[in-house]
């Protein structure tokens, strides 16, 4: 039973410190920009519930929406501005 346990805490740790690698910039890939979204709505930690994103190009980068699954009464959703260049984040409209 301990030996479960630390097996799911070893592979949670993994995967939590994986999902904070991005590919370094420029941002040329919906992927990419995803990637650097997804840290930083998910920082200090994830939401408590499930974020559905959406990717658009646009002339000096990508813009990132995104927004819970089911209604929240927080709200939860925003828009992110990402510069293909830099890859630095901007918030352009948070709803909390």
């Amino acid at each position: 039973m301990v030996r479960l346990a630390l097996c799911v805490m070893a592979c949670a740790l993994s995967s939590a410190a994986y999902a904070g690698l991005c590919p370094s910039p420029p941002v040329v890939t919906l992927n990419q920009a995803m990637c650097l979204a997804r840290n930083f709505v998910e920082r200090p930690s994830p939401p408590p519930w499930q974020t559905d994103y959406r990717v658009f190009k646009t002339t000096s980068g990508w813009s990132v929406r995104y927004a819970p699954r089911t209604p929240t009464p927080r709200g939860g959703s925003g828009e992110l501005l990402i510069d293909a260049q830099s890859g630095r984040v901007r918030v352009i409209r948070m709803d909390r």
